[in-house]
């Protein structure tokens, strides 16, 4: 085996024997190793190793303790008991973990100034850093636990771009086709849609249109919807777009417009943190966790000291939390934060600035004014508890000024408001508008949130003052109320509550109550939604919705009826995933009222580059056929790559090295590699952290990868280009002999040229090579001394459909 034994050793592909070859020589040694008191290592019984069928030698490979051999490797990670994922990592010539930044950056730790200088040391201590780190070698299980005290660990929140991936350069299509086909009465009607967006991303700009295409059996249409340019200028925590966009404002409805528009990018915008802060202290390593109203809300591991713990995932600020340390020994203690000393519920980052100037533009159809325009909002944070907002919009023959306020006055409670006044001058009116709401949170299991909304009969907005004030003017809302209630418990499920009412100028009311329950049972889970019209002037029926779900492993069973006024229906439906590229469902469904049957039918394709829907279905008399195709197209320096999902403004595209048909799991869902080993990620969260991973049972069999996993961190329009490196190996498992035809010794020793210790002989000669290519060279060491070279030929071709490969083998004496 080459140097990096333990990382291609360790296949995804089941607990093989030869997993564990070293690891059991270890343990064999370790058990006939004797202290040497005052030496560093340890000592052993030749003979007994000899016993064994153990070459002595080996043991000084493993005098120290349980550690890597030297070279680059691939290991699983974890830190203070949080699984980090695959990590590649490097050891030095005594088994050594060396810390570099790509593994202190995985692992969420902080980067040393010795790290961070341009000519880092060559094999870094973290512990030089933080002395009271804990590092656990674990070579047979390929892992490294890490225990760190808690200000070793880098904060997780983002509050500017430095430290994120920017530029790239790459075009992009997305495509939405849809079809249908309906038959009714000797009538067929055929339509069809069409819908692309185009555009590319350079140096961190985004440039997209979007168009739509309509066919009917009567028409063909064409619509333009929009085409912007758009760059975040991350320094300025904010957004430039030009062209066809949508005012953004949190004071005035929005408005499309020829022009440009500057608003906050919210992705950036600070994190507030909640104030709660635990500390304590630590006895030995331990395991430390914090509860809540009796939940687990946060457990970590610290090691021998003080500790802090900040930023918890607080439930609430009424609780007290309820901390337990346990010790390595098993001792535990218990002790209680007070809810008076954590801080009340805090509000997020103020809105920022907003500005936005150009001519309103209409689509096709759509006659009237195009008026020019310009407009500010500017958001501050008036202490913890308060943000304010201010702002106007001014265009031809129109004014408004509004402003907003968003509180915390109590614990659990939140407050908001906005008020508008508006002058529209081409209808001669001047009104204003008022909205409030507010969330009380009793408890885990009760809430409740109300608004209120109340405009004068005068009052327009923008797109509003572009009609005729007669053509408004009656059916304009005067008050809008609404009041919802949540509340849920084990035993008898989730409940919600829910009442509107609506008052109009022209004097109708309507009034509409809403309610849900539901529950899970141990076989089932049934739910009861109702929609009752309660006294409006123009009745829209009532509704009531009873449903049963039974899963039975991937499929479920979907029982229900309904009732629309006195109409009722019921049905049934199932559906069933198939596996990673298909899954269907069928229904039927019988109108009392009519008799009739409905039945429906619905296959979902994931071919791996696009998504494909198709459904038929049989209403009484009439039948009808849908179909659809959708998707991304990404156009990059290596190609054109196609992926099964719409590209958003900032992605990325996976290289595994000519390596297809692999599948790689991102946000949006799973993708797989095209015949030249590309795959588009097609949605990054921006500047956000998102995990990009290899389906390592979906290598072929002669490839290893170095590290199928992967954390990006990118900012708004970037490209990220991830390029997995992959080592193709021949596996080979040797049935050795010795040139008298004696199989090899168990416990024989098989060194590299570079006398690097590969693997040891099994029962009957048996050996194995992690890669068969690297044959010449290989020396072998026998249990008595002697040595031989292992000689032996494998086909030319390897044979892909198996894991490894079966060959004789000759140790030839030297």
């Amino acid at each position: 085996m080459t140097r990096d034994f333990q990382a291609r050793n360790r296949s995804p592909y089941g607990p093989l024997k030869r997993r564990s070859i070293a690891a059991a020589i270890a343990s064999v040694i370790a058990k006939y190793a004797v202290a040497n008191e005052g030496a560093p290592g340890a000592s052993f019984d030749s003979d007994i190793l000899k016993a064994r069928g153990l070459d002595p030698s080996v043991a000084l490979y493993f005098n120290q303790a349980a550690r890597f051999p030297a070279g680059k490797a691939t290991i699983a990670l974890s830190v203070n008991g949080d699984k980090k994922g695959l990590a590649p990592v490097q050891f030095d010539e005594n088994g050594q973990l060396c810390f570099d930044r790509v593994l202190l950056k995985q692992g969420g730790l902080k980067i040393p100034s010795a790290l961070s200088a341009d000519n880092p040391p060559g094999c870094y201590d973290y512990r030089e850093a933080y002395p009271s780190t804990t590092i656990e070698l674990r070579p047979g299980d390929a892992a490294i636990h890490i225990v760190t005290p808690t200000d070793a660990l880098a904060p997780v929140v983002r509050t500017q771009s430095s430290g994120f991936t920017q530029g790239g350069t790459a075009g992009m299509l997305n495509y939405d086709v849809f079809a249908t086909q309906t038959k009714y009465a000797g009538n067929v009607e055929h339509y069809g849609q069409f819908t692309s967006e185009a555009g590319f991303n350079i140096d961190d700009w985004i440039v997209r249109s979007r168009q739509l295409l309509s066919m009917s059996s009567n028409q063909t249409q064409f619509t333009h919807l929009y085409a912007y340019g758009q760059r975040t200028f991350a320094d300025y925590k904010s957004i430039l777009q030009v062209g066809q966009v949508n005012i953004g404002s949190s004071l005035f409805s929005g408005a499309s417009v020829y022009g440009v528009q500057v608003l906050p990018e919210l992705a950036l915008a600070e994190s507030v943190s909640n104030g709660a802060v635990v500390t304590g202290i630590a006895q030995t390593q331990a395991r430390v966790e914090v509860r809540q109203a009796g939940a687990l809300i946060y457990v970590t591991i610290v090691p021998q000291g003080p500790f802090s713990l900040s930023n918890l995932p607080l439930l609430n600020t009424t609780n007290d939390l309820d901390v337990t340390v346990i010790e390595t020994n098993g001792s535990q203690r218990h002790f209680r934060v007070a809810a008076a000393s954590l801080n009340a519920a805090t509000l997020g980052a103020p809105q920022g600035y907003t500005f936005g100037m150009g001519r309103m533009y209409r689509r096709s159809g759509d006659n009237g004014p195009t008026p020019w325009l310009v407009t500010g909002t500017g958001g501050w944070a008036i202490g913890k508890n308060l943000n304010l907002s201010a702002g106007a919009l001014v265009a031809n023959q129109y004014q408004t000024i509004g402003v907003g306020a968003d509180s915390v006055p109590l614990a659990n409670t939140t407050v908001s408001g906005r008020g508008v006044v508006a002058n529209d001058l081409r209808n001669h009116a001047r009104g204003a508008k008022v909205d409030l709401s507010t969330t009380v949170r009793i408890s885990e299991a009760i809430s409740f949130a109300a608004t209120a909304s109340h405009q004068t009969k005068n009052f327009r907005d923008l797109n509003e003052s572009l009609f005729d004030a007669q053509s408004l003017g009656p059916s304009n809302y005067r008050d809008q109320y609404t009041l919802s209630g949540t509340f849920s418990a084990r035993s008898v499920g989730g409940f919600s509550v829910g009442y509107a009412q609506s008052n109009m100028y022209a004097g109708s009311v309507n009034r509409r109550l809403t309610g849900s329950w539901g529950k899970t049972f141990k076989h089932a889970s049934v739910s009861l939604n109702v929609d009752q019209d309660v006294g409006s002037s123009y009745s829209t029926g009532n509704q009531i919705y009873v449903n049963a779900t039974i899963p039975f492993g991937s499929r479920s069973v979907n029982t229900y009826a309904s009732r629309n006024n006195n109409r009722m229906r019921y049905g049934v439906s199932g559906s069933d995933k198939i596996n990673d590229y298909a899954n269907y469902s069928m229904s039927a469904e019988r109108d009392q009222r009519s008799h009739e049957m409905t039945f429906n039918g619905s296959l979902n394709l994931l071919p791996r580059y696009t998504q494909v829907d198709l459904s038929a279905g049989r209403y009484g008399a009439g039948t009808s056929y849908t179909g659809s195709l959708r998707g991304g197209i990404a156009f990059h320096q290596a190609g054109l790559t196609f992926s099964p999902y719409p590209i958003q403004d900032t992605f990325g595209i996976v290289s595994l090295d000519g390596i297809g048909g692999v599948k790689v799991q991102t946000p949006y869902g799973p993708v797989w590699t095209d015949w030249w080993g590309n795959a588009v990620v097609s949605t990054l969260p921006a500047y956000q952290t998102a995990r990009i991973e290899v389906a390592t049972k979906t290598l072929p069999r002669n490839v290893d990868i170095r590290n199928g996993f992967t954390m990006l961190n990118s900012g708004r329009g970037a490209v990220s280009q991830v390029d997995f490196g992959v080592v193709k190996v021949r596996r080979a498992l040797l049935t050795a002999q010795l040139s008298s035809g004696a199989p090899l010794p168990k416990g024989s020793i098989v060194l590299d040229a570079d006398d690097n210790f590969l693997t040891a002989a099994a029962d009957n000669g048996v050996v194995f090579l992690a890669n068969g290519n690297s044959k010449s060279g290989l020396q072998v060491h026998l249990p008595e001394g002697d040595k031989c070279r292992l000689e032996f030929d494998l086909p030319e071709k390897p044979d892909l459909t198996r894991y490894y490969e079966t060959a004789p083998a000759t140790c030839v004496a030297l």
